[in-house]
């Protein structure tokens, strides 16, 4: 799979006790780093161009009217004449017509030309963006560049929507794609060419707004014996589409290795800890219901604020004032919001590890909970009052003795920061944990300012929000490093079907972390937090589910068992 994903996620092992028949769960987290120079690739789809196809259905979340589908596609030859890559006969499509992208309305339309032929074998994304009756409000584009603008009608509903053919309910000219498919997206929402650059070259989450249907093939083994797999996975609404007529085996009409893409090397602000920060002179309309993320990497043993909140303006002396997230002397992170008194929660552990963790802050009504990695560390009570805030301020903050500062005054924080969000919405742990290894598109419900930090030179902290209006500026300097990648997200599944020697597990991995997952499984061990060094499982490559088969057990022993994932930068 394509990645462009600004930090992602660390593997969070879940680890499960097996005995006999019983278990328990504990949990284990621990965090990866991969360089941020890299590629990432995937399982794809290879189709015959005779029979093979994907029946997605005629679910009413398909039956669109305006909307939006891409695709990544790679042919030598797609055949002659019509060929569909996303159809929904009837309503929309998009076909290589003698190798010719073309889009197809049927009510008045036709096929839509676009002069552009795509047989040169290399990876194209291919994407329709369609309004019925809007008079030239539908686009074609190819790789993220505009190349057809026109008028889309539609005539009916009725066709089931197909994968790699134009026709799936009955025979027609529309003939069956030859060559890969990746990447399967259809929106209800009209995206536009923004947005359809934004996240062309990512994995989704699957819980998009608009996306109503995502195939990303990551399922299998890559030219391996996949005849036990029937569907392809929706990871947008569950609406699986059914494989009909592929092979399953070996390097045709089969899930093969796929595309490989260099991925853009990100950056982060680097603070000094002297006197360098960001200033943003907004307070967002002053919510009580928040959300505070972004990722940090540090060494220092110096008590200092990554993210504060104050009254007046930076580096005067403040009446009021909250330091909203810190880091103590000793590396652990002590969080904040004003509910009329001081109060905070502090991490058990420390975070001055030189390794990039995520800090997610929540505030809603009488409850603060603070998040790291996606995990819980605490919460604490109290009503929250924003009325006073006028300041916001990123690398800095002002504190007090009363919070263990040596006295009244502005700290300053040394190590990167990157990726800044702020919501006006209570951020569950799910949307966290779903997002925090993706780049936004911006325009995400509840998302207030959103920074980046990839500006790379000058002075300005640009909002990226679509739309955004709380750009910041940055004083004294701060520089821009490249950012390093964090490795995938795996969850163990549950241990069930437990017999006196024998067990089923799994898990998902989610985020390849840039690089190929090129092995994963389980791992098991009668001692808490098994390796692969242990008993373990080899459960194919890349991303997705897998299931895995505990065998050797002994009656009457405890065992415990987690998810692992391997890439090129080694394996958690």
């Amino acid at each position: 799979m394509k990645t462009n994903i600004t930090q992602l996620l660390a593997i969070l092992a879940i680890a499960f006790l097996i005995n006999v028949s019983t278990f328990a769960s504990k949990t284990n987290a621990s965090v990866m780093k991969v360089t941020s120079d890299m590629v990432a690739s995937g399982n794809v789809l290879n189709f015959d161009g005779y029979d093979d196809f994907i029946d997605v259905g005629n679910a009413p979340s398909v039956q669109l009217s305006q909307g939006t589908i891409e695709a990544w596609i790679k042919t030598g030859d797609a055949g002659s004449s019509y060929r569909g890559i996303v159809v929904k006969q009837w309503a929309y499509g998009l076909f290589l017509r003698d190798n010719e992208l073309i889009g197809f309305g049927w009510d008045g339309n036709g096929e839509i030309p676009t002069d552009v032929i795509l047989n040169d074998d290399a990876w194209h994304h291919v994407a329709m963006s369609f309004n019925f009756d809007v008079e030239y409000g539908s686009k074609i584009y190819i790789d993220g560049v505009l190349v057809k603008t026109f008028t889309y009608y539609l005539n009916n509903q009725d066709s089931n929507l197909g994968i790699a053919c134009g026709n799936v309910n009955g025979t027609s000219s529309y003939q069956n794609f030859n060559g890969l498919i990746d990447e399967v997206r259809v929106w209800n929402t009209v995206r536009t060419a923004s947005e359809i650059q934004a996240t062309m070259n990512s994995e989704l989450v699957g819980n998009e707004s608009g996306l109503v249907t995502y195939y990303n093939f990551n399922q299998g083994v890559a030219g391996g014996n996949n005849t036990a797999i029937t569907t392809a996975t929706d990871l947008a609404t569950n609406n699986n589409g059914l494989l009909n007529n592929f092979a399953k085996t070996g390097s045709t009409s089969n899930f093969v290795v796929g595309k490989t893409l260099t991925l853009p090397v990100n950056d982060a602000l680097n603070f000094d800890g002297v006197n360098d920060y960001g200033v943003i002179n907004s307070s967002f309309g002053n919510p009580n219901t928040l959300t505070i993320e972004f990722w940090f990497k540090t060494s220092t043993t110096t008590y200092s604020a990554l993210f504060g909140q104050s009254g007046g303006v930076p580096t005067a002396v403040q009446d009021s004032w909250v330091p909203t997230i810190l880091i103590l002397a000793n590396g652990k992170i002590q969080a904040e919001l004003w509910a009329n008194g001081i109060g905070y929660i502090t991490s058990p552990l420390s975070y001055n590890d030189n390794q990039w963790h995520h800090i997610a802050f929540v505030g809603a009504g009488n409850n603060q909970i603070l998040y790291i990695d996606g995990v819980l560390i605490g919460s604490r009570a109290g009503a929250i009052d924003n009325s006073w805030w006028s300041n916001t301020t990123i690398g800095a903050g002002y504190s007090d003795s009363d919070r263990g500062a040596s006295g009244d005054d502005w700290y300053y924080f040394n190590g990167a920061m990157d990726d800044v969000r702020i919501w006006n919405t209570a951020r569950s742990i799910t949307e966290i944990q779903n997002n925090l290894g993706a780049e936004l598109v911006g325009n995400e419900t509840g998302l207030l300012a959103y920074y980046k930090t990839n500006e790379g030179s000058g002075t300005t902290l640009v909002d990226n929000k679509t739309g955004g209006t709380n750009s910041g500026t940055l004083t004294n300097s701060p520089t821009w490093i490249p950012v390093e990648r964090m490795a995938t997200l795996a969850a163990t599944t549950s241990a069930s079907s437990i017999t006196a020697a024998t067990a089923t597990s799994g898990g998902n991995v989610i985020y390849n972390g840039g690089v190929t997952v090129t092995a994963r499984g389980v791992c098991w061990s009668t001692s808490p937090n098994p390796t692969i060094t242990d008993s373990k499982t080899s459960d194919g490559i890349g991303t997705g589910t897998f299931s895995s088969s505990i065998t050797g057990l002994t009656a009457s022993t405890t065992y415990y068992v987690r998810a692992y994932a391997t890439n090129s930068k080694g394996t958690n």
